[in-house]
């Protein structure tokens, strides 16, 4: 009798197996996961593997940008199942990652693209999938050798480095032997591409002494700046934090010889004028891996991309450095007086200012108006910064009438301030839990009266069965007061 017991639980069991393979599974939406190579320069056609997850053989491919264009080449490849070394003990029992597919596919660039992130995405019948990233490079590139025993050599900068991290523990490296004394600056991209994986970079000499050891524990991805000297041989490392790797798992590294620029002062101008900007970064004049400051005039050009942003090149007698993102601005740029003067902040007006003492407080004051409608906001995320801006309004019995920490999902500040009667008001601006007291401690304040009005904004995608019903969420943002009912038609 006890022999025939097993026999009965495994046929049991299959009956059981048998039934849930019957059930239908829901239809499930593409998704999209890497490219690689990751980025390519303008003014060429770049071969690149789109991966992603379920996808079809009715499937559609989009590219968002009105000049690049994307053309599917190849068709759908296998399941592509991460090859050994595999995990074992506690770390073997964690979730697996998906399994993805690649086809082959080109992507068109046309020569006046400016530098930066464009966007791919999927659909077929069960829905469209999220945004992947291409990013658009302005200057020679290569794709890794997969040679792992051995670094792969970069014989000349600058370069970007197209990779990815496709086995567990793997380490990729790279050697550059400096051409001059100066600065080495290397910069990887990886969750500002998508790729899920927090990276570690390192930089040893010659000798293996450890130059830079960064680890990017808050997702914004590793940038290091270390001194060099001519005919000296470096090596660079990058893995990921948890030693894991995927195909997903793609990035790119740039490196260039020359410095680093860290902040700017002012951080935007208004376009078609010439300004004067105080640039802060390592090693701007003397070559030397160290915080310092450079003036330089920088033209500011028309918005013709409408992204508000543009991307400046600092040339030095050091060579030339990574680019920084600079406002684009429709109103009145300024830079915070010095001490003792007065700091008045009207509206329309964006003022950059530097926390550069432990603790410091800076102060601006404004006239208002009983009934007016305020918006302040300070960023430092935003301009490549590493403050935590916290905005207080206190009056002139210096009580606080309001305050704002973070919005938005970062650590930048904004304040919506109605005033309760005429009066002048002190705006108060301070750090929270980023990093002050240094010479890039840098902030934007900006400052606007808010006008009545209104914003909407829908999701990028949302899916609708044939023949039924789907909720359409629309956000609603109201400035200046308004209250009254918004009247919405779809065509």
């Amino acid at each position: 009798m006890r022999l025939k017991r097993p026999v009965a639980i495994c046929a049991l069991s299959m009956v059981i197996a048998a039934g849930v393979c019957d059930v239908p599974l829901p239809a499930q939406a593409p998704g999209v996961g890497h490219t690689f190579p990751a980025g390519g320069p303008a003014g060429t056609t770049v071969t690149v593997q789109l991966g992603g997850y379920d996808f079809t053989p009715d499937i559609d491919y989009f590219l968002h940008h009105p000049k690049a264009t994307l053309k599917v080449t190849g068709k759908i490849g296998p399941y592509l199942v991460s090859p050994p070394p595999y995990w074992f003990g506690p770390k073997g029992r964690s979730s697996a990652f998906k399994i993805p597919r690649e086809l082959t596919a080109t992507i068109t660039l046309p020569a006046d693209l400016p530098r930066g992130p464009i966007h791919w995405q999927v659909a077929n019948a069960n829905g469209a999938s999220g945004t992947a990233v291409f990013f658009v490079g302005d200057g020679p590139e290569v794709i890794e050798s997969r040679r792992q025993a051995e670094p792969q050599p970069l014989a000349k900068l600058p370069v970007t480095v197209n990779g990815r991290l496709s086995r567990i523990a793997e380490v990729d490296r790279y050697t550059v032997t400096a051409a001059a004394d100066g600065c080495l600056t290397v910069d990887l991209y990886a969750r500002r591409l998508g790729s899920n994986f927090n990276g570690t970079l390192k930089i040893r000499d010659a000798d293996g002494k450890l130059l830079a050891d960064l680890i990017d524990t808050e997702g914004t991805d590793c940038v290091a700046t270390v001194t060099v000297r001519k005919g000296q041989t470096y090596t660079i490392e990058l893995a990921d934090l948890d030693h894991r790797g995927h195909r997903s798992f793609v990035y790119r590294l740039e490196v260039i010889a020359g410095p680093r620029v860290v902040a700017c002062l002012p951080s935007g101008g208004r376009p078609g004028t010439t300004v004067p900007v105080t640039f802060v970064g390592y090693g701007l004049k003397s070559g030397v891996a160290q915080l310092e400051t450079l003036v330089s005039n920088v033209v500011f050009p028309k918005d013709d991309a409408g992204t508000g942003w543009y991307q400046h090149r600092l040339k030095t007698s050091h060579g030339q450095a990574l680019p920084v993102s600079l406002r684009l601005a429709d109103f009145a740029e300024l830079v915070e007086p010095g001490a003792g003067a007065a700091r008045p902040l009207a509206p329309g007006a964006a003022i950059t200012g530097t926390l550069s003492k432990r603790g410091e407080i800076d102060e601006y004051s404004f006239p208002a108006k009983a009934g007016q409608m305020f918006r302040f906001e300070a960023i430092s995320a935003e301009i490549g910064t590493r403050l935590d801006p916290v905005l207080r309004v206190v009056d002139k019995d210096d009580k606080q009438v309001a305050i704002n920490d973070d919005f938005g999902n970062t650590l930048d500040s904004r304040l919506d301030f109605k005033a309760p009667a005429d009066e002048t008001y002190r705006v108060r601006l301070h750090n929270g839990t980023g990093e002050d007291g240094r010479l890039d401690s840098v902030y934007r304040l900006t400052s606007r009266l808010q006008q009545p009005g209104f914003t909407l904004s829908l999701p990028q995608a949302f899916t609708a069965a044939v023949g039924g019903k789907a909720a359409l969420t629309v956000s609603c943002v109201r400035t200046g007061g308004v209250a009254d009912e918004i009247v919405l038609k779809m065509a």
